[in-house]
């Protein structure tokens, strides 16, 4: 009974913070064993760990609470940190969606710009091969320049007029075509809406009066007419006009027409109507 008191002590208080009678904590211990057998102290010893396992139990559930509770501080710790990282990863790829958004408004925005500066440039469709041109003061005379697009189709159409008045007409015979084929070539053309350009040069009295022109016809089958005339000394240069090419028809009983002038006219005035001028014309004089 005084082995089992002592055990209990000991269990109670390890660090012998117990004092024995006899000595005092496991010192006491040692003596109630001295006075045993060696069976006696087997059973003693076996006694002594299982009466203080329930203590050594609680010690141990002592440090894993605490283990635990660092454990879960730890965790929360980490379970917070892991939600400020993918808090700032979502606030990321946020920014950066925000950004794509702004860079393809941008991209839309420049898209729209380009769109209407095209529809602004002042370029009337039907125009674009047309050089801008205006008279030169420094210059008296200045002929337009031909169309930057438009492959010639025919001989230039050369004819000559030995009666003509100043506003081109030729007023009778003798009416000289240097090549029949090159203005039936251009009727032809005509008549076809065929892309492409055709030329002429018509000179009267003497080259008094001398004409140049051209007529461009267009893809969808209209054309660009311009002429320009010196009479004497003065220099004129008529507009480049947009419009609407006479009916086929039109072209087709200008083809078996014998007059050769009125051939040569039909050519000359190709447009039904006039819808726009790519360029306004100018005149000048070689005069003084």
């Amino acid at each position: 009974m005084e082995l089992m008191a002592a055990l209990e002590r000991v269990c109670n208080d390890p660090r012998g913070a117990v004092t024995d009678p006899r000595g005092g904590g496991a010192t006491g211990i040692m003596v109630d064993m001295d006075r045993l057998g060696r069976a006696s102290r087997w059973v003693a010893a076996a006694i002594f760990a299982v009466g203080c396992t329930p203590d050594s139990e609680k010690v141990g559930q002592v440090d894993s609470e605490d283990g635990s509770s660092s454990g879960a501080d730890t965790s929360g710790q980490g379970t917070d940190a892991g939600t400020q990282t993918g808090t700032a990863s979502l606030d990321s790829t946020s920014s950066s969606s925000s950004d794509g958004d702004s860079s393809s408004e941008g991209t839309s925005t420049t898209v729209a710009d380009t769109e209407t500066e095209t529809e602004t440039d002042g370029v009337v469709p039907g125009c674009e091969c047309i050089p801008q041109q205006d008279e030169d003061p420094e210059n008296s005379i200045v002929r337009p320049l031909p169309p930057t697009c438009g492959e010639s189709l025919c001989a230039e159409v050369v004819a000559d007029c030995e009666n003509g008045g100043k506003d081109n007409v030729c007023l009778g015979p003798p009416f000289t075509l240097e090549d029949p084929a090159a203005l039936e070539c251009a009727l032809t053309a005509l008549r076809d809406r065929t892309p492409g350009r055709l030329d002429w040069d018509y000179t009267a009295n003497q080259g008094v009066v001398d004409q140049d022109g051209y007529i461009l016809i267009l893809e969808d089958g209209r054309a660009v007419r311009r002429s320009w005339s010196l009479y004497d000394l003065d220099f004129e240069a008529g507009d480049a006009e947009l419009g609407e090419l006479t009916d086929a028809a039109v072209f087709d009983a200008c083809l078996v027409e014998p007059d050769d002038i009125a051939r040569f006219d039909c050519m000359r005035s190709a447009l039904a109507s006039v819808t726009a001028v790519c360029n306004e014309g100018w005149s000048g004089s070689e005069a003084g």
